[in-house]
């Protein structure tokens, strides 16, 4: 809900009635961090039932750990998101698809959460360019999907 109504759906509920209720049910599932950080952010926010004072007095009250919380930040992000994992190297031997990166990269964001495709096709000498530049090639992921990229360039 929160992905697709990130202004909320007004007049059913606001942005800060989304994150409130995530963080009854982080707590309900017994993740402190991840209620104390959907409490946090449903604090912030606007919401058609005023309880961010009662956000805040529940995030006050739950331990997290700073090294916790970074974690449940992550899974925040990448949990159910459609993400491509491309990686490439360039240099003087060859080029091609760098597969030990990519399969570390997974490693990562896959037990966050994230839904996860390594794009295993070769880059096209005009999209290596474009990506060397900075740029975003057409066609490179799957419209809707967030990148992550690396790219290895010289010897």
């Amino acid at each position: 809900m929160l992905a697709k109504h990130s202004n909320g759906l007004p007049p059913l509920f606001a942005p800060g009635d989304i994150l409130f209720k995530l963080g009854e049910a982080e707590e309900a599932r017994g993740n402190s961090c991840g209620a104390k950080s959907y409490y946090q952010q449903s604090s912030d926010s606007r919401q058609l039932s005023d309880r961010q004072a009662q956000a805040r007095k529940r995030s006050d009250a739950l331990a997290c750990s700073a090294e916790d919380m970074e974690r449940t930040l992550w899974r925040q992000h990448f949990e159910g998101r459609p993400t491509a994992i491309v990686c490439y190297y360039h240099s003087n031997a060859g080029e091609g698809v760098w597969h030990k990166a990519c399969d570390d990269v997974n490693s990562i964001v896959r037990p966050l959460g994230a839904d996860t495709t390594i794009r295993t096709q070769n880059l096209s000498p005009a999209q290596l360019k474009e990506l060397q530049g900075g740029g975003m090639p057409d066609g490179l992921v799957e419209k809707g999907k967030l990148l992550l990229g690396i790219l290895r360039r010289g010897k």
